[in-house]
């Protein structure tokens, strides 16, 4: 539901989703802890909305104070209030983050290293414990380089059996003016699934976020516009969101949802 944004290795150290250094001023009241909440009304399944709340906080382990950082998200209602614990930071050069999904019972783990000309090397892998034996599988590796005015990510996903391309426009990954991402399998002319992303920037405090999905498969084709406000709430930020299906249904209502959304 919440777009919590994406870390990013650096040659010094890690970029944590809160915007800030880890391992920064540990007398700081953002880096002893971060407290979010967010409230959805309207959206998909029975229940009118939900309610997504994160906890995070750096950690100093052992006498040489490895900087670590903890977080704890909750979600409600579900089957489990706790839904998953993520755990970040760096052994010498390389990022490493590990996230474990309690309602699904499997542990997320990516690793990340910057090459000295700027490109970033990334991959992902699911562990998994069945039965008694614990299984890893890599579920993709991408390399992510700025040529220029623009960004390219390769990638190949192993599980899945594709190739995926993601283009954007700017320096930063998942905060392009306009992305694109094709997927193609192997022994295809012709990618198989599009995604058109679009950000736009209203002065300060407001954005638009528009995303257009084509996947191979009718059920899963959709467009979502997202208006994201911190001017209208000094101590909250509010989100729009209309998503219409575009799998060919003679009946097209749009999905709206509103969530107000606060940290301290």
């Amino acid at each position: 539901m919440l777009p919590v944004g994406a870390w990013l290795v650096l040659a010094t150290g890690s970029l944590d989703r809160t915007g800030r250094q880890s391992g920064g001023h540990v007398n700081s009241a953002v880096t002893r802890a971060v407290h979010y909440m967010c409230v959805q009304f309207g959206g998909k399944g029975d229940s009118p909305g939900d309610v997504h709340a994160r906890w995070e906080k750096d950690v100093h382990l052992g006498a040489g104070s490895v900087p670590l950082h903890v977080a704890l998200k909750f979600q409600h209602p579900a089957d489990q209030l706790l839904d998953s614990v993520t755990v970040s930071g760096c052994l010498l050069d390389v990022g490493v983050e590990a996230s474990h999904r309690f309602s699904e019972d499997h542990t997320d783990v990516t690793m990340a290293y910057s090459l000295p000309g700027g490109t970033q090397l990334t991959a992902d892998a699911n562990v998994a414990a069945s039965d008694g034996s614990t299984s890893c599988s890599l579920q993709e590796v991408s390399a992510f380089h700025v040529a220029g005015p623009f960004n390219v990510q390769p990638a190949w996903l192993p599980a899945a059996n594709v190739f995926r391309l993601k283009l954007g426009r700017g320096a930063m990954r998942r905060r392009c003016p306009v992305s694109l991402q094709a997927d193609v399998k192997p022994g295809s002319h012709l990618p198989n699934n599009y995604e058109i992303g679009v950000r736009h920037q209203f002065g300060r405090g407001r954005k638009l976020r528009a995303r257009l999905l084509l996947p191979e498969d009718a059920p899963g084709r959709k467009a979502w516009l997202e208006y994201q406000d911190d001017t209208l709430d000094k101590r909250a930020v509010w989100f729009v969101k209309a998503a219409l299906s575009l799998d060919g249904a003679s009946s097209k209502v749009p999905e709206l949802s509103l969530r107000r959304a606060w940290q301290w």
